[in-house]
Order: structure tokens, then C-alpha cells, then sequence
């Protein structure tokens, strides 16, 4: 019996270390803007470094609203290197709080990246 348990003990540490060597760090995951003024557009990068022993493969960004727009990279990344999602935010919409997301679909999983600013109006609004 302690033959068998020692064994399924070093098979779970070699899932453990799977697992870690499949993962994806992200430079950061969110933007602070603080306060912003309305129709300020703003160029917002989120890097990707893809630690895997895989490629990762982008199968889709959604944005949260129609005020932000993103590049798509169809091409997988390789094990190690580095892909930079940049995203096209124009402050519009409400006035107050602003949380945007965007949600990365990976092949590894899926990603939120989140985006919060204080939206005031123009002097001429």
C-alpha cells in the first residue's frame, strides 16, 4: 500500500510541475486612467508572454462596448516569446465610473483585462 501511495505522491508533483510550466503571464491585466475627459482616446498595450512548453494560439478578443477596438494576432505564439494586445479605448458614454473589459480566448483559456476611469464631461458639453 505505501508503494502505491509514494508513487501517486511523485506522479501529482510531476502534474504540479506541468502545470506551472504552462501558464501565461500578462505584463498587467489592468488599466487605472483616473480621471479622464470625455472623446480622450487613449492607446493601451497588455503584453502576453507565453511560458508555456506549447504555443498559444488567440482564438478571439471581445471588447466590453463599442468604444474600444483591438489588434488580433492569428499566428501562434511561440513557447517563450511575447505578443502585445493593444486596444483603442475612446472615452464616450456615460459620465462617472467607467469599467471596460476585454476577454482574451485563448487555447490555454480564457483572460480578463479590465479597465477603469472616472469620466467627466468637456467644458462645452
Amino acid at each position: 500500500m505505501k508503494p502505491i501511495l509514494l508513487i501517486c505522491f511523485f506522479l501529482s508533483l510531476q502534474g504540479l510541475k506541468a502545470a506551472e510550466s504552462d501558464s501565461i503571464v500578462w505584463d498587467r491585466t489592468h488599466y487605472e486612467l483616473d480621471t479622464i475627459t470625455k472623446g480622450t482616446r487613449f492607446r493601451l498595450n497588455f503584453k502576453v508572454k507565453n511560458n508555456s512548453t506549447r504555443p498559444l494560439t488567440l482564438e478571439n478578443i471581445v471588447v466590453s462596448c463599442n468604444c474600444m477596438s483591438s489588434n488580433f494576432k492569428e499566428d501562434p505564439i511561440a513557447p517563450g516569446d511575447s505578443f502585445t494586445i493593444k486596444i483603442q479605448y475612446e472615452a464616450k458614454g456615460w459620465f462617472g465610473n467607467q469599467y471596460r473589459t476585454v476577454t482574451v480566448y485563448t487555447d490555454h483559456g480564457f483572460y480578463e483585462l479590465t479597465i477603469h476611469a472616472f469620466l467627466r464631461p468637456r467644458e462645452d458639453d
